[in-house]
Parts: C-alpha cells; structure tokens; sequence
C-alpha cells in the first residue's frame, strides 16, 4: 500500500498545512515558461513578492504554484539547476503572507533541519518522516524556512500541530513568500534525492517512484492544478 492509498483510506484526513485559511479556494501563481510574468520580475523576488501582493490579497488567503511545472525562466540564473537542466518542480509551493506557521499533515518524526545557505536554495529546511499502515516509511520535506523557528532532530511532531512557519527572504534563499513542500519515498531517500526540488525532463516518468505528487497530503483533494 502506497503512502497515497494510505491517506485516501485513512480515517482522518491530512491536517490543512496552512490551517483554517485553507478553507478558501486557494490562487494559482503561474511560473512556468508560458507565464505572463516578466523575465525581469521572475528574476527580482521583491518586485515578483510586490507583485503578489498587490494581484492577489486580500482578495485569496493562500495560493500555489504547482507541482512538476517547467520553470525554465525562473531557474536559469541559478547553476545549481541550469547546469544539470533541472527545471521540473518536484513539490508545491504553498504561498501565504511572511512567516505564516505551518502545521504538520500528519504526525511524524523530525528526520532532519538544516540550513541551506545562498541565492536560490532552501533557506530553513526541515524532513518530517512518516510511516505508512503497511510500516514503510515516506517523507515530506518544507523548505525557505524561518532559521529561527525550525524544529529539533528527532522531535515528534503531533498531525495539526505547528512545527514551523515561513521564512523572509534574509534566510529562505531569497524567495518570494513561500514553502516548498515535497513528498520522497524511502528509494529517494536512499538514492540521494532529498535535496533536490527539481528534476529534468528524462527523470519525471521516474519521479512518482521518488517524489509522488504531494496533492492530497497537504490537505488539497482537487488536483486540477496538476
């Protein structure tokens, strides 16, 4: 049984990550390469923050920006990408006003926290692991993190409880107001995926083996995003 057939089964359902604003329909922030943003904007995260802002609140509470999406344009200033032509997203981007908390889908075990330093990378990160009814493990990582309210190793994080909250762009790699959230099973895990947020265009048939779409773990039953 699959970690996705487990929460489509489950007597309780994952816990909204972003908690009761999630009850209004979410935006779609569009960054792939048939967006109407600018170049210039998709390369200035403040201008592209001004922008969310402005366009989309008050009016949403939340928004996204989805899963396995080609961000060509966004990422090729970045050569941890550009050089391996990584430009497939492998998570969602859960969007909401700065240092917003987030609370845990599931309960779960801090598998790891760390920070990642520099222009275009995690920022705070944070690895939640996970047991599925058949005792597998999977897992699901938060990243542009606040650095300053990041969880303990080895902690164990109540399903609906806060474990973290948002970052601004001095310690979330410089990004616009976000978590990148993305699940990996245990064979990313053991192959060397976990901090890998993209992938390229001859890895995405392989991808639901390593990075399944996290949809419906956090909390969002309509997948026409996708």
């Amino acid at each position: 049984m699959t970690y996705r057939s487990d929460l489509q089964h489950a007597k309780n359902k994952p816990f909204p990550i972003l908690g009761k604003i999630q009850q209004s329909t979410p935006f779609l922030l569009d960054l792939s390469k048939h967006t109407q943003l600018s170049v210039e904007m998709l390369n200035d995260q403040v201008a592209l923050q001004k922008y969310i802002k402005e366009t989309f609140y008050p009016k949403y509470k939340w928004g996204i920006a989805t899963y396995l999406e080609y961000r060509p344009l966004l990422l090729n200033r970045f050569p941890q990408m550009a050089t391996e032509n990584r430009y497939f997203h492998l998570g969602i981007d859960v969007i909401a006003p700065i240092h917003k908390e987030l609370f845990a889908p599931i309960s779960g075990k801090v598998f790891y926290v760390g920070y990642e330093e520099g222009e275009g990378n995690y920022g705070g990160l944070v690895v939640l692991q996970h047991t599925t009814n058949d005792d597998k493990y999977f897992y699901s990582l938060y990243g542009h993190l606040d650095k300053d309210a990041l969880p303990l190793e080895g902690d164990n994080i109540e399903g609906g409880s806060v474990f973290a909250r948002m970052g601004d762009m001095t310690c979330n790699g410089h990004w616009f107001f976000h978590t990148h959230v993305q699940l990996l099973t245990q064979k990313a895990i053991d192959d060397g995926w976990m901090f890998r947020g993209y992938c390229t265009k001859e890895q995405c048939a392989s991808m639901n083996e390593y990075c399944p779409s996290p949809f419906l773990f956090i909390g969002v039953e309509n997948e026409a995003f996708l």
